[in-house]
This record gives C-alpha cells, sequence and structure tokens, in this order.
C-alpha cells in the first residue's frame, strides 16, 4: 500500500515562531499541564486528519478519550473480515502518520471495530491554543495558520453499554 499525502493545514501552528508563547498563555489561562496542551493540540490535528479524509469520513467516529472506532459504510457493522479490517486499521493508522507526523501510539489513540451499527454525534474539538490565540491582540495576523486554529468536527459514537452494579 502506497504512503498517504498529507493533508494536514499548512503551515502547522506549532510553527509559528511564538508558539512557545502561546503555549504559556495558554498555560496561564487554562490552570494545565504542558503535557495536555501539546495532547490536546496533537488530537485536534489527529480528528482533522482522520475526519477529513473522505475515505474515512464515515468510516471513523471517536470512542472515549482515546479510541478510533472504525466501522462500515455510513457507520454500519465493520466488515468482519481480517483482510478488509487490516486494511482499514493500515489506512487510519497512515493518515495519522501523514498528517501528524506521529503514530497512533504515541498520540494515545487505539483502533477498534465496531461489531454492530453506530449512531453517530457530531462534536466539535476547539483546541485550548486556539481558545488562547483568538481575540488576543499580541498576534494580529494568524490567517496563515487559520485552518489549525479552526474547530474540527468530529464524529462521536453514541454507544450505550449497560453497566450492572454489583
Amino acid at each position: 500500500m502506497a504512503l498517504l499525502t498529507s493533508r494536514a493545514p499548512r503551515p502547522a501552528l506549532a510553527e509559528h515562531p511564538e508558539f512557545p508563547l502561546m503555549l504559556a498563555r495558554t498555560l496561564d489561562r487554562f490552570h494545565c499541564t504542558l503535557a495536555e496542551v501539546r495532547e490536546d493540540y496533537w488530537l485536534g490535528r489527529a480528528w482533522r486528519a482522520l475526519a477529513g479524509d473522505p475515505a474515512l469520513a464515515t468510516r471513523v467516529a471517536r470512542l472515549g478519550l482515546g479510541t478510533v472506532l472504525v466501522t462500515g459504510q455510513r457507520h454500519g457493522p465493520a466488515s468482519p473480515g481480517s483482510r478488509e479490517r487490516t486494511h482499514w486499521e493500515h489506512h487510519v493508522l497512515e493518515r495519522l502518520a501523514a498528517d501528524t507526523g506521529r503514530t497512533a501510539e504515541v498520540l494515545g489513540l487505539g483502533v477498534r471495530f465496531a461489531e454492530e451499527p453506530v449512531e453517530i454525534a457530531e462534536g466539535l474539538m476547539y483546541s485550548l491554543i486556539a481558545q488562547t490565540v483568538a481575540g488576543d491582540g499580541r498576534w494580529k495576523d494568524l490567517t496563515p495558520f487559520a485552518a489549525d486554529l479552526a474547530p474540527v468536527s468530529v464524529p462521536v459514537a453514541c454507544i450505550a453499554e449497560a453497566i450492572v452494579a454489583a
């Protein structure tokens, strides 16, 4: 299988010369750790990549915090065949690598397959950094980074799991 070409927004906000200052301001505003801000930023880029890939757009959904749920067409059950599952898993992993330069493991993402049709809701991810720099006069022209600062529309799997109290 040929490697995918990146569809990620360029330039990336992380390439902005004042990105470290943006990080510092974000840490101050949200009282979180640098690791949390970085994770938030890269997960946004990961989901932008997955949801923006035409082949994956109706075949992936976010499940919980760290799982990419691979479904069949229009979020039906994934194919039971191991060959097709391997194909889609590789496509997800290659898309993440092409658009983020990181592996699913480094991004904290696992891949699972839907065994039944999945109901989907649309969620929006708006990075902590984007929330911080938007409207802040310190960074006058962020137009070249607009695509990286925009909210990401993410398909979210609505799976009800039975919980039994002991």
